[in-house]
C-alpha cells in the first residue's frame, strides 16, 4: 500500500473473473493487529492484473481514486505504523 493505491493478491478460486484494466473495486475497511482499523470506503481503479497461470493467486494493482482527504489521513497513519513496527 501507498498514498497512491494498492497492490492486492487474490486466491484464483475466490473469483467469478479475472479482473481487467479499468474495472472498478471499493476498498471498505483496512484492518491490522493494531489500533490502525479503519471504515475507508475508497473507490479503485484497476491499473494492471496479473494471473499466471501456475500459481494459485491473482496480483492487482489498484489506484486510489477520489479519495476524501479524511481517508488519505487514515492511509497515511496506516503506513506509518506499519513503518515504523519493522
Amino acid at each position: 500500500m501507498s498514498s497512491g493505491g494498492i497492490c492486492i493478491a487474490i486466491g484464483k478460486d475466490e473469483l467469478k473473473k479475472i479482473p481487467e484494466i479499468g474495472d472498478k473495486l471499493v476498498l471498505l475497511k483496512i484492518e491490522s493487529p493494531g489500533e490502525h482499523n479503519y471504515i475507508v470506503n475508497v473507490n479503485l481503479k484497476i491499473m494492471w492484473a496479473l494471473a499466471p497461470s501456475p500459481l494459485e493467486q491473482v496480483g492487482i494493482g489498484c489506484k486510489f481514486e477520489d479519495m476524501p482527504k479524511r481517508n488519505e489521513s487514515q492511509i497515511e497513519d496506516f503506513i506509518e505504523s506499519a513503518a515504523t513496527k519493522h
